[in-house]
């Protein structure tokens, strides 16, 4: 195993806490086994744990689906025997995916608003499924989704342990989102609130990278904080195909057309680039509620000949795309982790992006990436020009590329996933 599958951690007691550099990474080896807290603390096989995971995608969200693919995926290489998703679409095996994909495509994107007010429903469903499958669980696990008390309460009643991944933070996109300020403030506070008791009752959180505990305001929870939950990056799909000197300049944004990801912006910059480089050509691959008003900005700014609009496209056509560009652009006002951060670096694609959420732990400044002061439309304009313009480029196209390689393949972030479940049953 590469060097550098693990962030870097120090005792504090008993606890294993997570510092807060990339460059300070530590090795795991060997195999594990995993034992039964209680009992007769008899071993329990590689293959026995039983997980059900908890997720409240919401409608519309292309894509998602496929991470949760990829995580129910890295949780039986971790050694889960059995594990099923509950969600408000029903109850679905690792099989039976396509079914959910099929499900969550059909949906049309809606507003967070009515979303959020959705997600109680949501909450006592999952909860009555987990319940009727609760001889069949040994551990909860909370994905892709806001945080659910109902079903965390139920777990504890039963002594099952449960595990939370922090892969963003709903009160911000609902800052971004909500136009309304009264309603704005309502739903803000509340989800403040209700998330604050799921964490307090969860055995474990786990955050994708070092600095989410800071942005995402988990300091206070240190003791059950572990850095831990991040998906691993497929090298076989995800590498330089197209060498970087043979790529246009082509600047492009993969991902969804959503207010929080200050896609906008990037639009409303295309104009300023081009004043001062015409040779510039943009490529937005994505879908989302914003996709009309894009192209109706693209037409009134006249910049339609030199702009490309994909639509949506499958997950195994990404790095295609990615590979034809030379620079990534990422405003986004909140992240955790995302993985088409990862992925574009994977393909040795250089990204600028926002330092939000764990994105200053992928990219540092000039050696690994390029980080935006701010997403307005005229730092966007300028960055992109400096960056298309630095000689350092090509190295950061490599490093990137390696960095990922080291630290976020398959081997490194399933050694993750054995290193919570064991810690988990031991408890």
């Amino acid at each position: 195993m590469g060097r550098g599958c693990e962030w870097g951690q120090r005792k504090r007691g008993r606890n294993l806490i997570p510092t807060g550099s990339w460059r300070s990474m530590r090795r795991f080896s060997g195999d594990f086994t995993m034992r039964k807290s209680g009992g007769n603390g008899g071993m329990v096989s590689r293959a026995s744990l039983r997980v059900a995971v908890i997720t409240s995608l919401l409608w519309g969200r292309k894509g998602l689906d496929e991470r949760l693919r990829t995580f129910m995926h890295t949780l039986k290489m971790a050694g889960v025997e059995e594990g099923v998703v509950i969600s408000g679409f029903g109850v679905f095996t690792e099989r039976d995916l396509g079914a959910l994909s099929r499900k969550i495509q059909g949906k049309k994107p809606g507003s967070l608003t009515l979303a959020l007010l959705h997600l109680p429903l949501t909450e006592v469903g999952s909860t009555v499924r987990l319940a009727q499958r609760f001889q069949g669980v040994d551990v909860i696990l909370f994905y892709l989704g806001a945080p659910a008390i109902l079903p965390i309460v139920l777990g504890r009643l039963f002594r099952k342990k449960s595990v939370f991944v922090v892969t963003g933070m709903e009160v911000r996109e609902i800052r971004v989102k909500q136009r309304n300020v009264l309603l704005r403030a309502s739903l803000s506070q509340a989800s403040v609130i209700y998330r604050s008791v799921c964490f307090h009752l969860v055995h474990r959180l786990g955050v994708e990278s070092p600095s989410m505990i800071e942005s995402h305001g988990l300091t206070k929870y240190r003791n059950k904080v572990r850095v831990f939950g991040t998906r691993y990056v497929d090298a076989a799909a995800f590498r330089p195909e197209r060498p970087f000197h043979e790529r246009e300049n082509v600047v492009g944004y993969v991902g969804r057309l959503s207010q929080e990801k200050g896609v906008l912006n990037f639009v409303e910059a295309i104009p300023r680039v081009l004043a001062s480089d015409g040779r510039i050509k943009f490529l937005i691959v994505g879908d989302g509620l914003l996709k009309n008003r894009i192209e109706e900005r693209i037409r009134q700014q006249s910049v339609g000949d030199k702009v490309t609009l994909t639509g949506w496209v499958p997950h195994e056509k990404v790095p295609e795309w990615l590979n034809r560009l030379r620079l990534i652009i990422l405003p986004s006002y909140t992240e955790g982790l995302p993985p088409l951060v990862q992925e574009a670096m994977a393909c040795g694609t250089p990204v600028l992006a926002t330092p939000v959420g764990g994105i200053p732990d992928l990219i540092k400044d000039g050696e690994t990436g390029f980080l935006l002061e701010d997403n307005s439309p005229e730092c966007i304009a300028r960055r992109v020009l400096e960056v298309l313009n630095d000689p350092r480029l090509p190295e950061v196209s490599h490093r990137a590329s390696a960095f990922i390689r080291e630290h976020y393949s398959r081997e490194c972030v399933t050694q993750q996933w054995r290193e919570v479940l064991e810690e988990l049953v031991k408890r």
